[in-house]
């Protein structure tokens, strides 16, 4: 998915449609961030996110520049985490729940990175359930899958000594508390303050899940080399 588009004049049908208060496509965010220049959305991009949040409140079209900085992240998050056939689609539905949720955030926080990926996580969440109903039924084991990509990036963040083919196997085995903390930090690079706020939860937890994943992680490997 590209967050960028060609350029629309201020009334093409994308802007259009951001100026109503339905949630918008990720497609759509994309052609309106693009218009930057031509359309009142430009004279937005000096405000934090916070401020353009609350602003979304009353001015939906101030919700452009939010998906314009942080569009990438949250795709290239989501590419670690999920199969690329659907990655668009869950970008998409990340921004459109961060528009229908933008009342409610908390505007002491300045960047809303940490809240978006926290969305994103939780549609991942929701993903993978569905994608174990849909495998139960057809009796199938070992729905949670994680990609190559995830191994690598989740062994730069940690203190493994090396890239094992069963590390994937190992993520999949962990806590679903504790592997959401774990991928956050790995895949999402959020700091633990940041996970905290993503996760709604005290940073104290978020130490102890990580903690807990690593030493999971670890044993679990540890356990695989000594029985090859």
């Amino acid at each position: 998915m590209s967050v960028t588009s060609g350029q629309n004049g201020p009334g093409c049908p994308h802007a259009q449609r951001l100026r109503c208060r339905t949630p918008p496509s990720a497609r759509a965010l994309a052609a309106t961030a693009s218009t930057a220049d031509l359309s009142p959305v430009g004279t937005l991009t000096h405000f934090s996110d916070a401020e353009l949040l609350l602003k979304a409140a009353s001015e939906p079209t101030a919700f452009a520049p939010v998906f314009m900085r942080h569009g990438s992240a949250i795709e290239r998050y989501l590419r670690r985490r999920v199969e690329p056939a659907i990655v668009e689609d869950l970008v998409s539905e990340t921004f459109a729940v961060a528009f229908h949720e933008r009342a409610r955030y908390r505007c002491n926080y300045p960047n809303a990175r940490p809240w978006l990926v926290g969305i994103a996580a939780n549609l991942v969440r929701h993903h993978r359930r569905r994608e174990r109903a849909r495998e139960a039924a057809y009796a199938r084991a070992n729905a949670q899958v994680v990609t190559a990509a995830v191994a690598t990036a989740a062994l730069a963040r940690t203190d493994s000594r090396l890239v094992r083919a069963d590390l994937a196997h190992a993520v999949g085995k962990l806590r679903p508390d504790d592997r959401d903390a774990f991928l956050l930090m790995a895949l999402g690079e959020l700091s633990y303050e940041e996970i905290a706020r993503a996760l709604e939860i005290p940073v104290g937890t978020v130490r102890s899940r990580i903690n807990r994943a690593r030493r999971c992680l670890h044993d679990l490997l540890e356990g695989s080399r000594t029985s090859s």
